[in-house]
């Protein structure tokens, strides 16, 4: 297939373009300047111009293509997924898939960043594209960012355990779900193999950096919200409100029996995460570059 990707340059889109690369399909990712092509994006990719924001230019783009994947999070996500269903009607394509997330359900649709996902899925379903609806757990790749100037801190309490997933195994199973017919007009609950607190993972990740304090501190919501603020640190100020919002959901949700079935499982342990090169980016990607080692 040849296949559209939004938001293909972000922590959960680069191993989907892998990926999908890799097995064959044609991948086209959408990119707002795309003046410089990426160092690592696959030779046979194209790179083309485009705004998520912008229906026009998405419609344009996609152009050709046969499905567009959506993985874009923060105040363009709607915008996107809307912009990606007047594309896949335009081109008829035969899917589209949209990354939601593991606790998006109507009973937490309190929390911003589920009432906009669970938005995003009904434009989805309106457009009459088959879809495939994809919601991981918490990504292995955000902990680069719990580092700051040598100490590993997080948000809330964080009581309950996080099903860590590799951002490589999410993109080899959106490739799997790809290439099974089966998928299509499925939301399939992805996990990682391991269940490990918060507290836990950043010892763990913070040991394996070296660092000097290696013991996490938990940051208040509030105090995390307002340092956001102070450091006009968008990236932050969205991880604040989804690490919230888990905490006050109990964690992950949904059964992963049914992507188990299609998919098969993500295997990749916090132990592998750190310690196998997974791809070129793998030493900047876990925090090396930025740490104390």
């Amino acid at each position: 297939m040849k296949i559209l990707i939004i938001g293909g340059e972000g922590r959960l889109g680069r191993p989907v373009v892998e990926h999908l690369d890799a097995a064959g399909h044609k991948v086209r990712v959408v990119s707002r300047h795309p003046t410089s092509r990426p160092s690592w994006l696959p030779e046979t990719a194209e790179y083309v111009a485009g705004d998520a924001t912008d229906t026009t230019s998405i419609v344009a783009a996609a152009q050709g293509c046969d499905a567009v994947h959506i993985t874009v999070s923060g105040a363009a996500e709607l915008d996107a997924v809307v912009s990606a269903t007047a594309a896949a009607t335009a081109n008829r394509m035969a899917v589209i898939s949209y990354v939601s997330g593991s606790a998006t359900f109507p009973a937490n649709e309190r929390y911003p960043v589920i009432a906009t996902k669970l938005a995003a899925e009904r434009a989805i379903e309106a457009c009459g594209v088959p879809s495939i609806v994809l919601c991981p757990s918490f990504s292995m790749d955000v902990l680069p960012m719990h580092i700051q100037h040598g100490l590993a801190a997080y948000f809330g309490k964080q009581p309950h355990p996080f099903h860590w997933l590799a951002a490589s195994d999410f993109g080899r199973l959106v490739t799997a779900a790809y290439d099974s017919p089966d998928s299509r007009g499925e939301r399939l609950f992805i996990r990682g193999p391991e269940a490990i607190s918060m507290r836990e993972t950043l010892r763990r990740y913070a040991e394996w950096l070296d660092l000097r304090l290696s013991r996490p501190v938990s940051l208040p919501f509030w105090a995390a919200k307002r340092l956001a603020r102070i450091t006009r640190d968008h990236e932050m100020a969205i991880a604040v409100d989804v690490y919230e919002m888990y905490e006050g959901v109990g964690g992950d949700g949904g059964d992963p029996e049914r992507a188990l079935d299609l998919l098969g499982p993500a295997t990749t342990t916090l132990h592998d995460w750190l310690t196998t090169p997974a791809s070129p980016g793998w030493g900047e990607n876990r925090g090396i570059a930025g740490s104390d080692r």
